[in-house]
């Protein structure tokens, strides 16, 4: 039996903000180097990398996230597998891993609303809407997800909260710095 335990995104046991290689490119978007990565954040994100440790096996979570209210929080994260660790898996074993471990790092109040596979930019990836299973909780917003397998690397592109304009724009602009980096 294959066994993995994926690290769950965008919450760790310990953050360190870092001084972030993200700059703004000409078209007004938000790239990284080290993350080979492309992004439309509403506004500058900040970069913190998240220590996890799962057994043995340590992992750093590189989240990059910026918000316009904090209600409206925007976040790009990525993990680096060990290669090992993740090849025996599909991508769409990887994706519902991942959304899995979502839902339970969201205490279980989210529910998988919706999911479909993609491709963005040339990437294979998991579009998914998570809601509130509470439905006067709904008011609060949603979560809006898309994961991209690039190697053993896990990109997860999130938004939290309720409907905004900047958040289409945010999720169907993800897309690699170099192209020949993707599967």
């Amino acid at each position: 039996m294959k066994k993995i335990i994926l690290v769950v995104f965008f919450l760790g046991q310990l953050t360190i903000s870092c001084e972030s290689d993200v700059y703004k490119t000409k078209s007004g978007e938000y790239a990284s180097v080290e993350g080979n990565f492309i992004a439309k954040f509403p506004n500058e994100p900040s970069l913190n990398i998240i220590d996890n440790k799962v057994g043995l096996q340590e992992y750093k979570i590189h989240h990059y996230g910026t918000s316009i209210t904090p209600k409206k929080i925007f976040s790009l994260e990525y993990i680096d597998y060990p290669t090992n660790e993740i090849n025996g898996y599909t991508d769409s074993e990887l994706h519902t891993k991942t959304i899995e471990n979502i839902l339970f790092k969201l205490q279980n109040k989210f529910k998988l609303e919706y999911q479909e596979d993609i491709i963005q930019h040339g990437l294979k990836g998991k579009f998914f809407i998570l809601e509130f299973k509470n439905e006067t909780d709904r008011e609060f917003g949603f979560v809006m997800g898309k994961l991209f397998r690039v190697k053993n690397r896990i990109y997860s592109v999130l938004y939290t909260g309720k409907n905004e304009k900047s958040v289409d724009p945010f999720m169907k602009s993800f897309r690699l710095l170099k192209s020949n980096n993707h599967n």
